[in-house]
């Protein structure tokens, strides 16, 4: 409903508040009101194809949202590297009983997490998860994309592993 009423942008949080400024920017140079075609990837999540980048964290934002404090970042590393599997785990048990508003709360409470680990709405489709998992129309579409988001977080983890090792 969202998608075809032309709301397709967002800013998942954390956010930076350039890219707040960007995207007001963008609605008051007349594309508000324009709805855009969905990319590809979004439109059908048949046959996922998503190239993982080589390197899916930044931790770019952590460290200007710790004032570059290293403890604090590796602190805020540590919580998602615990909470992280914990969520993937309940968004598993939740498709394997259809409690498809458990596997929407589990992806709205990761979703912030992954952001602040730098790892965008593009390479998880955090966003997407969670909006399919609360429109029952689009529930079936929610397995790739599930499949998907834990490579993507398997790769966080290892590379957050080996920063926090470091």
């Amino acid at each position: 409903k969202y998608y075809e009423a032309g709301m397709d942008e967002y800013i998942s949080k954390p956010f930076r508040t350039e890219d707040l400024v960007q995207k007001l920017a963008g609605l008051s140079n007349g594309h508000a009101g324009v709805h855009k075609p969905l990319p590809q990837s979004n439109r059908s999540t048949d046959g996922l194809n998503i190239i993982i980048p080589e390197i899916v964290t930044n931790l770019s934002f952590l460290s200007s949202f710790t004032g570059g404090n290293e403890v604090k970042k590796k602190k805020y590393i540590e919580m998602f590297l615990q909470n992280g599997p914990v969520l993937l785990e309940r968004i598993d048990n939740g498709m394997a009983v259809k409690d498809y508003e458990d596997v929407k709360v589990a992806a709205h409470s990761l979703k912030p997490q992954l952001g602040y680990m730098g790892v965008k709405e593009e390479i998880s489709h955090i966003f997407l998860i969670e909006q399919s998992a609360g429109e029952k129309a689009h529930q079936e579409k929610l397995q790739p994309l599930i499949a998907n988001l834990k490579k993507v977080c398997d790769k966080a983890f290892s590379e957050l592993k080996t920063f926090i090792n470091n």
